[in-house]
């Protein structure tokens, strides 16, 4: 695109299809980022700890998000989820990567008393009992 015949501020003003652009990135991102959070949760949420199947139940979320069509997705969920696997795999999950003692002072903590969950905590705040 050719601006040699524009001049003064408006020659420093960043074309509106390169901001479009940008915007439509930022978005795209978005959503993968909110499919891996999500995917996650929800794999915490059913398997009710954070372990190797919640980290690829994030990633088949992004995967999906990340797709730009639907034609797309098996390819896009295929390679988050491998690179998932991988680094789950390099990164080490549980007590694989610390102290042999470290491993046996965190077996044989005591367990923690059960906290609120955030909604309980709402309740509580507003001053509402669940029925």
């Amino acid at each position: 695109m050719a601006r040699a015949k524009v001049s003064g501020a408006a020659r420093k003003a960043v074309p509106r299809f390169v901001v479009r652009a940008a915007l439509m990135n930022a978005q795209r991102w978005g959503r993968v980022t909110a499919g891996f959070a999500g995917g996650r949760a929800l794999g915490q949420v059913w398997r009710g700890a954070d372990d190797q199947v919640c980290s690829i139940c994030g990633a088949v979320a992004g995967g999906a998000a990340a797709a730009s069509s639907i034609a797309d997705m098996p390819a896009s969920v295929f390679t988050f989820v491998a690179f998932s696997y991988a680094l789950d795999k390099l990164t080490g999950s549980g007590t694989a990567g610390i102290s042999e003692a470290r491993a046996t002072a965190a077996k044989t903590r005591a367990p923690k008393t059960p906290s609120l969950t955030p909604g309980q905590r709402l309740d509580k705040l507003l001053g509402v009992q669940p029925a």
